[in-house]
Order: structure tokens, then C-alpha cells, then sequence
């Protein structure tokens, strides 16, 4: 498709030097973080290197694009396949030059040669890596125990470079048991640059005792993030761990917190490490001590993941700044994981209120707290959709709606802060007006019908859905804001929602060329832009997909005029400032 327009481009475009567009190249390869390979990045630079001899040549050229490559997977023995790999591993390392490289590798235990094979062309790709592992970067292993054990060994002491490690036992035999008599992995043992390492276990079988193999420099591991898998016990086996030098640590496990929080406690206390980020997800509810211990014992946190916490968290969050020794005076930013987000079942919202109260309602109006600045700029509510509805039963939890209400009476509260009546909670009973109304309805049709990534027959040729959105794009060209507070539109992602539809390619959504929908809804976000900015207080709402919203506050007073203060503020509202990033669910 670009090799098309390419012929028909103005000489403008055909003039541009090979070091600008190496430049625009390396914007359009690098744009997401997709940790040590990313198959987007390789078909982005695949493309660019279609479209003519010139734009091949600059990106041939640019060894910096070539240093991602392209994902590793070995599903099966198929001879020609692995050697397909092993020309395309050839073509990026050559390109590469000598700059650190980044890739996956995933070998099934199916593909692992049996006993008495020799020389399979599966050896020879590892042979083509590991002769490499002096440039390794950032890798992630996703292969069979007996391959660290029977091919990494000669790498021992020649891998300087390496600063992220990622290994998932999902492909290692469930059946292996750990054995002390067994010898320990110490082919990664001295690796002066590791700074980050990732365990997980997707298979959810128990292997942490396995990893615990592995001789690693923990000394200088600053960020560590580890999946226990459904077992429980991955930190009582990293119980022996000192890591001195850590910063970032994330843990999921599926039970309850209470253990994980001690052992995280005792990981603490026994480093004397300083935690700067925190990340507990746990898909059970439980009552636990050492949570505002640990609050304690790490000051420097600026970033805080919990899931489903109870009154006992919410309550050591709450800041008092008037004590000689404030609870996380410097977080910036808290995300609330909940499978029920929004329910009475597992968040007390009053307990969240006085959290973000504490945060940013006083800080610089009473005598007590003048001269203090607000760190506190988001609260992040993740909410797994699809444990709310009626998916496992008749089907039609899609249409329902139930999906996106999971975390609608959470927000409808939250977002009373900024009123008077923010301690009374939401009033069930109260009428909605018409705008609120047409919010709702908005918020359904749109999200439903026509934001979905992929559109089904039933969307592209259903004339009564799209005359149904015809009828809501009506009544929305019809609101004057101008008149009217435009929070509703913001809160409910009535106005993300419209980017979606605006920013959607031709054919992507169903009855846009009869009743052009994607422009309708450009020209309803430039008409309503100045008027959602006006009506923001102190933070707005932000947006990014079904299950993530945002808490979005600005440091300082919004400045007037603030053609930068502007935009950053409706980057937040159209949800260009949260797709982005990603949290982190390992």
C-alpha cells in the first residue's frame, strides 16, 4: 500500500535525506514498548523497506532499526521452518552491526530434540544466538529447563551487556520436581549489567522451587517482577534473597495478600532495600498486618499497584500531613485493581474518598499544610470487565451493557468529590437529567456498536444499528455545551469514545460511508473541546479501553491561556495520554 502512494508522492517527499528519514524510521519502529521483541516493530520496518529503493536503502542503513528481532518460536520440528528463522536471524544480526540486541526465543517442549538426534537444525539456531550473547540486551527465555542446562553453559562470564532477563516456566515439564542434589544453573551468573528480571509462570504449574536454579547477581538487581502461578509459594522459596539494590517490585500470586505481604515485608527488612514503585495483584481478599509496615519502611514509593484492598489498606493510604512522618508523601500515582470495581462486594468508596481527599483537597489551604505541594496526580481503576455480567451463561452479556457498569457507581462517586455532597455517596433514587440520559445512552451505542477493534458482519450489515447511531450523533450535534457542565460527557468516555470513532481507518466503522460517523464525530470534539476544558476543576477523567480509567490531576492551578496546560488536559480526555502506556499485568 505505501509502495502505491509512493508513486503518486510529490517530489517533496521523494527529496528527503536518508538521515531524516532513518530518523522517521526509528519514530515509526520504536513507538511502543514491546520489551525485548515485538513483531509490530519487525512488519513496521518490513514495510518500510517495500515501499522503494531509497527508503530500503536508509533503513539498511540505520543499524539501530534492525537491533529488535523478530520473535523466535519453535512450535514443532518442521526443518525448513527453523531454517527460514535462522536466514531472517542471519539478515538482523548482520544489519545490526555490533549494537546490543533484543529478542524472544520459544521453544515448545514438543520441538526439543529427542535422545540420539544429532546435530538438529534447532541447535543450529541456538548455536547462531548463543554465539552472539555478547551483544545480548534485553531477552526473554520461554524454552525447555534442559536447554539452560544443556546449551547455555558456555556463556558463562560472556554476556556484559545483558540488563534485562525474562524466563517463563510454562514450557518446562510439570512433572520435574526440585532435587538439592541437582547442580545450579550458573550460566547467568556473572552478568555486570542485569539490572531487571522477570519470572512468570503462565502455565500456572509450580516451578518457582526450579527457578530458584538459577544463580543470578540479585546484588544488583534493581527491578524484579515475578508471577507465583496459583501454588502460592514463590515467595516463601525467595524468602532467601537479599537484594540490596532493589527499586521496583511487582508480584502476582492468586491467593489471598496476607503471606505475600509478609514475605514482601521480610524481603524489606532483610535487604534494606528503598522500593520506589510497588506492585501487589492478588485475586483474593483477605486481612493482612504488614501492609503499612511496608507503607512504612519505604518512603521513596511513588507509584502503588494494589488489587481489591480493603479498609485496613485504604486506611494506612490515608496521609496525614502534619506527622513527623507522612505515609508516601511522594506518590504520584495509586491503581486500584478489582475484579468487582465499583461494588459494594469489595471497595469501601468512602475509605477510597478520604484517600484522595488526604492526597489533594488540603494540601496548601490549612495553616498546618501551607508551603506543601500535591504529588498525588493519578488514580488509575482497572477493573477486569468480564467479571461482571452474564457472560457463562445465555450469551448476552454482550449486549446487555452490564459489561461496562462494572466500574460505574465507583466513578459516579469518585467524581462527587468536587462537589459539596461528595461524603453523602450517590443518591439512587435521584432522576437523571436529559443530559445524563443522553450520556448513558451514548456510552452504550458507542462503545458497543461501534469502538469494538474488530467489527463483526453483524455491525458492517445491521442498517438498524447504524440509523440508531445516526439518531444518537443527531442528538448529540444538537447539545449546546456552552450552557450546560460537560463533565457528564467526560466521565462516562463519551468524548474518548468519539476520538475512537474519528481516529478509526475507512471500513473500520460499519455505516460510516452512508452516514460518515468518523467526521461526525471529529467536528463534535473540535466544537466541544473549549467547553470540556472549561469545566475541568482540579482533575479530569481519563480513558483507555473498557477496563481502565483515570483520575487525571494537574500540578498547580490550570493556567489560564495555557495553550500547553490546553492540550495536555484534553490529551488526558481523549485518552491519547493513557493508551500509551501500559500497565503492567506481567
Amino acid at each position: 500500500m505505501l509502495a502505491k502512494y509512493w508513486r503518486f508522492s510529490p517530489s517533496s517527499i521523494r527529496g528527503v535525506p536518508g538521515e531524516v528519514l532513518q530518523q522517521i524510521f526509528a519514530f515509526v519502529v520504536f513507538n511502543e514498548d514491546g520489551g525485548a521483541s515485538n513483531i509490530n516493530s519487525c512488519m513496521r520496518l518490513r514495510c518500510l523497506c517495500s515501499v522503494s529503493h531509497q527508503w530500503r536503502q536508509a533503513a539498511i542503513g540505520h543499524c539501530i532499526l534492525w537491533t529488535r528481532l523478530h520473535p523466535i518460536t519453535v512450535g514443532h520440528t518442521d526443518e525448513t521452518r527453523i531454517r527460514k528463522s535462522i536466514r531472517r536471524l542471519h539478515l538482523h544480526l548482520e544489519r545490526s552491526g555490533v549494537l546490543p540486541i533484543s529478542f524472544s526465543l520459544t521453544i515448545y517442549p514438543v520441538a526439543w530434540p529427542q535422545k540420539g538426534i544429532t546435530d538438529p537444525a534447532i541447535f543450529d539456531l541456538l548455536r547462531v544466538l548463543l554465539n552472539q550473547c555478547h551483544r545480548w540486551g534485553k531477552v526473554q527465555f520461554n524454552v525447555p529447563l534442559i536447554c539452560f542446562a544443556e546449551k547455555f553453559n558456555h556463556i558463562r562470564g560472556n554476556i556484559p551487556l545483558l540488563s534485562e532477563l525474562a524466563i517463563d516456566s510454562a514450557y518446562w515439564p510439570y512433572w520435574v520436581e526440585a532435587d538439592d542434589s541437582q547442580p545450579q544453573l550458573d550460566c547467568i551468573a556473572h552478568v555486570p549489567s542485569l539490572r531487571k528480571v522477570v519470572y512468570a509462570d503462565s502455565s500456572q504449574w509450580n516451578h518457582v522451587s526450579l527457578f530458584t536454579r538459577f544463580e543470578l547477581p540479585w546484588s544488583q538487581v534493581e527491578e524484579l517482577k515475578v508471577d507465583g502461578g496459583i501454588t502460592g509459594t514463590v515467595m516463601t522459596q525467595l524468602d532467601t534473597l537479599t537484594l540490596p539494590s532493589l527499586k521496583h517490585l511487582e508480584v502476582r500470586r492468586r491467593t489471598s495478600p496476607g503471606p505475600t505481604f509478609d514475605s514482601i515485608l521480610g524481603l524489606i527488612k532483610r535487604s534494606g532495600c528503598s522500593l520506589e514503585h510497588l506492585c501487589v495483584l492478588t485475586l483474593e481478599h483477605g486481612p493482612q498486618v504488614s501492609f503499612p509496615k511496608i507503607l512504612a519502611l519505604s518512603p521513596q514509593i511513588t507509584e502503588l499497584y494494589i488489587a481489591s484492598p480493603g479498609d485496613d489498606m485504604l486506611e494506612a493510604l490515608v496521609l496525614d500531613p502534619t506527622s513527623p512522618d507522612p505515609v508516601l508523601p511522594k506518590m504520584k500515582t495509586l491503581l486500584i485493581f478489582d475484579r468487582y470495581l465499583g461494588g459494594a462486594r469489595s471497595i469501601n468508596i468512602a475509605a477510597l474518598s478520604a484517600v484522595i481527599k488526604s492526597r489533594t483537597g488540603r494540601l496548601g489551604k490549612d495553616e498546618d499544610t501551607r508551603g506543601m505541594t500535591q504529588a498525588l496526580e493519578e488514580v488509575i481503576l482497572y477493573s477486569l470487565w468480564w467479571d461482571n455480567g452474564d457472560w457463562r451463561g445465555n450469551g448476552n452479556w454482550w449486549d446487555s451493557g452490564d459489561w461496562w457498569d462494572n466500574g460505574e457507581t465507583l466513578q459516579r462517586q469518585i467524581s462527587l468529590l468536587e462537589t459539596a455532597h461528595a461524603d453523602g455517596g450517590v443518591d439512587m433514587a435521584r432522576i437523571p437529567n436529559p443530559l445524563e440520559e443522553l450520556a448513558s445512552e451514548a456510552r452504550t451505542t458507542l462503545f458497543l456498536d461501534f469502538a469494538p477493534q474488530v467489527v463483526t458482519r453483524g455491525h458492517v450489515y445491521n442498517l438498524s444499528r447504524h440509523f440508531k447511531m445516526h439518531q444518537l450523533m443527531s442528538k448529540l450535534e444538537r447539545v449546546d455545551l456552552e450552557k450546560d457542565n460537560s463533565r457528564i460527557f467526560v466521565y462516562k468516555g463519551i468524548a474518548y469514545l468519539l476520538a475512537l470513532v474519528n481516529l478509526r481507518e475507512r471500513g473500520q466503522v460499519p455505516g460510516d460511508p452512508l452516514f460518515q460517523f468518523r467526521s461526525r464525530a471529529g467536528k463534535l470534539l473540535k466544537k466541544w473541546k473549549p467547553f470540556l476544558i472549561r469545566d475541568v476543576n482540579s482533575y479530569t477523567w481519563g480513558h483507555a479501553g473498557k477496563d481502565i480509567t483515570c483520575m487525571k490531576w494537574f500540578p498547580g492551578s490550570i493556567v489560564e491561556g495555557s495553550y500547553r496546560k490546553d492540550e495536555d488536559i484534553w490529551n488526558v480526555i481523549t485518552g491519547r495520554d493513557l493508551a500509551p502506556r501500559i500497565i503492567s499485568r506481567f
